[in-house]
């Protein structure tokens, strides 16, 4: 053989990795992978993890490639030759070249921003006029109902009994037989904007006092608010009774249910509220006239808020999508040819690097795929979709097992979104998806956020689809935190055109500080009564801070943070280029891997020696100690390289959108059934 270790070849480069060595040859030789694998004698599978810089080349591979070029391969795995390389993808470069020229013309960089702008107004101007809107709107009401309002402001007052109401009354007495008692009570509840009459009985009986109060009439079925009190146990019991077809059902199995259905089936309630009209208010309205009224103003009100609450929707997210776009642009309108760089040069810093010599990369690698760890992300994400379903069928019934398992699902929904993309941040830089991401996270918040606000307000008799959007934040949804961690990515290994000198690196570096900081306040306000002794009411100040996960969180806020540092710790050690090659090896990904599952280890004994304590599980800590289970999964992960196949990832992307959300879908389409 001609060629030794002191004497390398002269192909292509001397500098060039294993993989890269294999790679170039093959395309200088115009050959398919399965070919090139032939004519070395090597199984195309191997081959193929070979020059994808999966896997080292054993003792057989080295002497039939030596063989084959008459060389001494055992020079490329020598060094930082013996760690891989990534390997160039001229149709993506084609691609995103093409974007760069499309998005970055200043005409259309234009158009996005005053798209955006028109988008957020619209959003602005839907949710305040939802906001504002009540069934109880003077302007909704029918002039029979405005009357009725009147005469009881007018001739009502404020007493009954021992009782004194806040607003005007009118009321009757009635004695019952054996010494029971019935109360009729018409209560006029208004200010300039809104007027609300309350229609109510009590009755008095030898073991239970009723409180029953008319609450609406949605597509044709009155309903009744009940709440009953045992004068033996001293227990209070509350729940809807609902006039159907064949008489009375209560969706509920308390004690008093009989009785209380009773009560409607031996008293004409309906009548009682019309005589009471006529003789105290003498108008000529009756009660079935009145819900009729209302029921027409509330299918009005839910149909007029569910159309501003979709188009408020729509508008948020074209403002993202075309604030996104804009921002995009404006980034590269500077080099339209170059994409952005992944990491800061070690001048801009001052670092002069050590360039010291490394030694020879393990053979031993992580063996669990990304695309396998994906689909088990998926498994998990679906699991956790559950919730959805889980919230359409129990949102009524609230038990400490009922939050017990929406808090697992939870946990389970985020852990498989950790897996599928938080480990695997560096291949969303490599191919440019990242970006990608801080777009559609933000888009399936609203949308996923919109849709569990109208399963939430389609099984709630008066709550309007905007009205629970805005006051439903005790189910945060995921995306807004996965916005902020691909923000913290942003900031810490992505580095725009613009940024050339050390000031404004250390200023952009800086800036990752801006999401944690959110995510920090968002957990806090979460939890406000615990950390500053007052409940957040606010519905802007709720909606901008959402809840996040303690464990989670933490999880990903410190594995980011500390692999920056790490991977700065290598850079100043090999320099720029060699540090690059080194992520690429297997003791780079282990060490990677085994970070984020020590970081596990630490946050699974917070939150088991958190797991009794009820103080520290009311602010979220101790609920996830199931955490643990990521850790061998982790640790054997090996990260995709290279040019991604376009099916493949289309299809895997289809398949995630599909899991994650065929429930929420699912409960939507029985809600809006339910509704018509």
């Amino acid at each position: 053989m001609e060629n030794s270790l002191l004497n390398p070849p002269k192909i292509m480069n001397e500098d060039l990795s294993y993989n890269k060595f294999l790679w170039q040859n093959r395309l200088k030789e115009k050959l398919s992978i399965h070919k090139f694998a032939k004519k070395l004698n090597i199984n195309s599978f191997h081959y193929r993890l070979l020059e994808g810089g999966y896997i080292k080349p054993n003792k057989k591979d080295i002497k039939r490639i030596s063989d084959y070029f008459e060389i001494d391969f055992n020079y490329y795995l020598e060094g930082f030759r013996g760690y891989p390389e990534e390997l160039d993808n001229k149709k993506y470069n084609r691609l995103t070249t093409l974007m760069y020229h499309l998005f970055t013309k200043r005409p259309l960089r234009i158009t996005f921003l005053i798209i955006a702008i028109i988008s957020l107004i619209s959003s602005i101007v839907c949710l305040t006029v939802a906001s504002n809107l009540s069934p109880n709107s003077m302007s909704l009401q029918h002039e029979k109902v405005k009357e009725l309002n009147d005469r009881i402001i007018e001739v009502g007052d404020n007493n009954f009994n021992i009782y004194t109401f806040s607003y005007p009354i009118v009321s009757k007495k009635i004695d019952l037989e054996d010494g029971k008692q019935k109360a009729i009570i018409i209560e006029s509840r208004y200010d300039t904007r809104y007027n609300f009459i309350q229609f109510s009985q009590i009755y008095w009986f030898d073991t239970y006092r009723f409180n029953i109060r008319y609450s609406n009439n949605r597509d044709g079925i009155v309903s009744w608010s009940i709440a009953a009190f045992n004068y033996q146990t001293y227990e209070s019991e509350s729940y809807y009774l609902y006039e159907v077809d064949n008489g009375f059902e209560a969706l509920s199995v308390d004690s008093s249910v009989d009785e209380c259905i009773k009560i409607f089936e031996d008293n004409n309630i309906h009548q009682d509220f019309t005589d009471l009209i006529k003789e105290r208010l003498g108008l000529d309205i009756t009660f079935d006239e009145y819900i009729k009224y209302k029921g027409e103003v509330l299918d009005k009100y839910l149909n007029t808020n569910i159309i501003l609450g979709l188009t408020a929707i729509i508008s948020i997210l074209l403002t993202g999508i075309f604030l996104f776009l804009f921002g995009y642009s404006s980034i590269y309108k500077k080099n339209k040819n170059t994409r952005y760089s992944f990491s800061h040069s070690d001048e801009l810093f001052g670092i002069e690097p050590l360039n010291k010599p490394v030694k020879k990369d393990i053979r031993f690698f992580p063996f669990i795929p990304e695309t396998a760890m994906r689909i088990f992300g998926f498994a998990m994400v679906f699991i956790g979709s559950l919730r959805a379903v889980f919230y359409m069928y129990n949102i009524s019934s609230y038990s400490v097992e009922n939050i017990n398992i929406a808090n697992q699902l939870y946990s389970i929904l985020l852990m498989g979104m950790f897996l599928i993309f938080f480990i695997n941040f560096d291949i969303y830089m490599r191919d440019n998806r990242l970006f990608r991401n801080l777009l559609i996270y933000p888009m399936m918040f609203f949308v996923l956020y919109g849709l569990e606000a109208f399963l939430l307000s389609s099984v709630n008799n008066e709550r309007s689809f905007v009205s629970v959007a805005l006051d439903s934040i005790a189910f945060p949804n995921p995306f807004a935190s996965a916005a902020y961690y691909f923000f913290i990515i942003v900031f810490l290994f992505v580095t725009p055109s613009y940024i050339n000198t050390k000031k404004k690196l250390i200023i952009y570096r800086s800036m990752a500080i801006v999401p944690i900081l959110l995510i920090i306040i968002s957990y806090m306000f979460n939890y406000s009564n615990f950390f500053f002794g007052f409940e957040i009411t606010n519905y802007w100040v709720k909606a901008l801070f959402l809840g996040n996960r303690f464990a989670l969180s933490l999880l990903a806020v410190t594995y980011l943070v500390s692999l920056f540092f790490i991977r700065l710790f290598f850079k100043k050690r090999f320099g720029e280029k060699n540090a690059n090659r080194y992520f690429n090896g297997n003791k780079f990904i282990f060490l990677k891997n085994g970070l984020a599952c020590v970081l596990i280890l630490l946050i699974w004994i917070i939150e088991m020696l958190a797991k009794d304590n009820v103080a520290l599980n009311n602010i979220g800590i101790g609920q996830n100690y199931f955490i643990i289970i990521l850790a061998p999964l982790i640790f054997f992960y090996h990260p995709h390289k290279n040019s991604r196949r376009t099916v493949l990832d289309v299809t895997l992307i289809t398949i995630y959108g599909l899991v994650l959300t065929f429930l929420y879908l699912t409960a939507g389409i029985i809600a809006i059934i339910s509704l018509v």
